[in-house]
């Protein structure tokens, strides 16, 4: 399968930027906080992981950052490509998913990016629709319109792309031990 995005892009975390290689479709992320959704998604979805990049510095506190990707399909067809972040001793952890069509004869006017934070309270993964400001990657001219919080928090996808972060949280085990360091004891 042909190479859908370009070869790379630009990404800031939080005070610089560094470069992304080749994202393929085909392998196939005030606030509010919500509590997991239950039941089961519409349609299967099937995660994918994707590669993680090298570690960094942050340019903040110098910790290090690690950028994991991946994609989900339903029905067959790529429909989301997510982005994870986490800095060492930063709370929470960063997540932008790209919702939409993907493959030839589409581009970011075809999907919507939302920008989500997620942490460990109490027991159970709180998931925070964001605002772009929050969002540490800088990828809308490939994944998407990057979509405020509110905006994001009244898109009738906005079930699925929580289904979809779930399902990165539990399935993808770079996330998910990320995660279990957002845990305060």
């Amino acid at each position: 399968m042909k190479n859908h995005l370009p070869a790379s892009f630009a990404v800031s975390w939080p005070h610089g930027l560094f470069r992304l290689e080749a994202m393929n479709t085909a392998w196939l992320v005030g606030v509010t906080s919500r509590p997991m959704v239950s039941g089961p998604p519409r349609g299967e979805l099937r995660l994918k992981l994707g590669p993680e990049d090298a570690p960094f510095a942050c340019g903040h506190c110098g910790g290090n950052t690690r950028v994991a990707r991946g994609g989900v399909r339903r029905g067959g067809r790529d429909r989301a490509v997510y982005l994870a972040a986490h800095t060492e001793s930063h709370r929470p952890i960063a997540l932008a998913i790209s919702l939409g069509r993907f493959g030839d004869g589409t581009g970011p006017n075809d999907r919507v990016l939302f920008t989500l934070l997620a942490r460990v309270e109490a027991d159970s993964i709180e998931l925070m629709a964001a605002d772009p400001d929050y969002c540490p990657f800088d990828c809308a001219e490939v994944l998407g319109r990057q979509l405020g919080r509110e905006k994001a928090l009244a898109h009738p996808d906005i079930e699925e792309v929580y289904r979809i972060a779930e399902q990165v949280a539990k399935e993808d085990p770079r996330v998910a031990g990320w995660l279990a360091l957002t845990v305060v004891h």
